[in-house]
């Protein structure tokens, strides 16, 4: 820890355990420093358009890095003791994957490092200290942040770099470009068709894959490609399916499907009965769309059910856009936060619990109303006896801060957020 020559050796030690203590109270709230500092990013460095799959390596980076810069200020280490975190080098790769400039990386750390320096500076103040050893401590930590700072960020720039250049290079131009002018409204149906192979006129069920972060890095792409072809079989598509990748964790794919939608629908629904393992790819599915337009409809549909899966975190195989309730839950999840605070409004805080006896009372009840208020219809449904039924949704409703008949519609719109997103809205 650098410190000035003229500075006692007494005053220097009082000045380390200052600095010591400031970063030990931060890393005690390391959590919460790393999600308000990702909300402030997110929201800062539009470019990340909030892509959920960025916003999340965003979280990881940061904790990494602040991790990092905590240990080095609480244990007296030295710049020759960093190690660049793992994902700060997957965050820089990922964004040169999606094209995203290497500026908004940079600046990232340019936000972070003026966040974390003002936590640091109010955690200093909470301290006692006279105000020499906290004048100096401060000292201490700016030049500290700065070096790190400045080391890292040579670091992930030059791994972004490398990695635009090898992505650039390994990805499949031709077919990616030609299909990204038709989702964006500039491309042409016969280009698309001669570059890609795959015909537009006709039914297509468009699918999003992707995998987490722990999942083998090497055969990604060719595990999104036989993930996608077995459904494509499973559902009896007259042709190979259309697969294009997107970055190193998602590809995009369109299925040509025959003309039996129950068929199909039975064939989707058998599909998450199947046992899968921990690192195969899962899959977001649109709607059945027509021709281009329906190519782009049901893309941009798989896109929503990849964005509720991701946040729901169920790790079904395959999450559909017309499976009951995801469109409403799609709209509402924009604001996740928003969100849980008006489920919370709406259920009360011992229905929207995030416990297993909360879970039982909102499954029966959702699935109640949803039989129209038949307590013999949903026994049917859950198998259960009609007074178990009765006996939880009374439970239920004793539970709801305005009475049912008040506002159905919210109770069954919150109903459905936590079926779909769980832990991510539950108190």
């Amino acid at each position: 820890m650098p410190t000035p020559a003229d500075i006692s050796p007494a005053s220097a030690e009082a000045v380390r355990t200052h600095v010591a203590a400031v970063a030990a109270h931060l890393n005690a709230r390391l959590a919460d420093v790393v999600a308000q500092m990702r909300t402030t990013l997110a929201s800062r460095i539009t470019e990340l358009n909030n892509e959920p799959s960025l916003i999340e390596l965003l979280g990881s980076s940061i904790e990494g890095n602040v991790d990092t810069i905590l240990h080095a200020l609480q244990h007296d280490i030295g710049g020759a003791g960093f190690e660049p975190p793992a994902a700060a080098i997957e965050y820089a790769r990922r964004l040169a994957q999606w094209g995203v400039p290497v500026n908004a990386l940079v600046r990232a750390y340019r936000l972070g490092q003026q966040f974390l320096l003002d936590r640091a500076f109010e955690t200093s103040m909470s301290l006692a200290a006279p105000d020499p050893v906290r004048m100096e401590a401060h000292r201490v930590i700016v030049d500290s942040v700065f070096d790190y700072i400045d080391w890292i960020s040579q670091r992930v720039a030059a791994v972004y770099e490398t990695e635009r250049e090898s992505w650039l290079a390994d990805r499949e131009n031709a077919r990616l470009d030609a299909v990204l002018d038709l989702l964006n409204g500039k491309g042409s149906v016969d280009v698309v068709e001669r570059v890609t192979g795959y015909r537009l006129r006709g039914r297509h069920l468009a699918v999003v894959a992707w995998v987490g972060e722990s999942a083998v890095r090497g055969d990604r792409m060719r595990r999104f490609t036989t993930t996608i072809r077995a459904l494509a079989a499973d559902l009896d598509s007259p042709a190979p399916p259309l697969v294009v990748g997107r970055d190193g964790a998602t590809a995009w794919g369109w299925i040509q499907v025959p003309s039996n939608d129950t068929a199909l629908a039975v064939v989707l629904d058998r599909i998450n009965t199947r046992p899968r393992t921990e690192d195969a790819p899962l899959l977001a599915a649109g709607a059945i769309g027509l021709d281009a337009a329906g190519f782009v409809t049901s893309h941009r549909q798989a896109q929503r059910a990849h964005h509720v899966a991701v946040l729901g975190g169920r790790g079904r195989t395959i999450e559909r856009y017309d499976d009951p309730g995801l469109a409403v839950v799609d709209l509402c999840a924009r604001d996740p936060s928003a969100l849980q605070a008006w489920v919370l409004t709406v259920l009360g805080p011992q229905l929207a619990a995030d416990t297993t006896h909360a879970e039982r009372l909102r499954t029966t009840l959702r699935i109640y109303l949803a039989c129209e208020r038949s307590l013999s219809a949903a026994a049917a449904v859950m198998t259960m006896h009609k007074n178990s039924i009765r006996y939880r949704v009374d439970n239920a409703e004793k539970l709801l801060p305005r009475p049912l008949s008040d506002d159905r519609l919210a109770v069954e719109v919150a109903l459905t957020a936590c079926q779909w997103l769980g832990s991510r809205i539950l108190s």
